[in-house]
């Protein structure tokens, strides 16, 4: 869910200030979950989710291409695990594929017309996708 509202906001033209302060948000709440495995004795799981959680509050500054790069690589993940796993709608994942490919392109410094084309046309969708995917998946619960 999270990663579909980047996803909308980034797609939306909105200021590049809040994104990356989204994605802050993001890193430090994923150190704050680490610092909570670590309380409750998961010693590795906890160690590392705090510093991957202050390296994506770092990298969201300093190295905003970087972030949008491990973006990239997630939902391109997330496509093809869901796809092979049959979880949730197909068209959700194949939306993830294709964002998920043109996120890298991008992110690498790539100048693809049709990357550009598809991150700027699917931002917004793949992001509502994920959200009401995410929503459901909640509700279910």
């Amino acid at each position: 869910m999270v990663i579909g509202i980047l996803l909308i906001i980034g797609g939306s033209g909105a200021a590049e200030s809040i994104t990356k302060g989204i994605i802050t948000v993001v890193g430090l709440l994923i150190a704050a979950f680490g610092i909570i495995t670590l309380i409750a004795g998961g010693f590795i799981m906890g160690v590392i989710l705090i510093l991957f959680g202050i390296l994506i509050a770092v990298f969201a500054w300093f190295f905003y291409w970087l972030c949008f790069l491990i973006l990239g690589v997630v939902l391109f993940a997330s496509g093809v695990s869901r796809l092979a796993n049959h979880q949730g709608w197909i068209l959700t994942n194949i939306v993830n594929l294709v964002v998920g490919i043109a996120i890298v392109l991008l992110s690498l410094g790539f100048k693809l017309q049709w990357a550009e084309i598809a991150v700027e046309i699917l931002y917004i969708a793949a992001g509502a996708l994920l959200l009401l995917d995410g929503i459901l998946a909640l509700v279910k619960r």
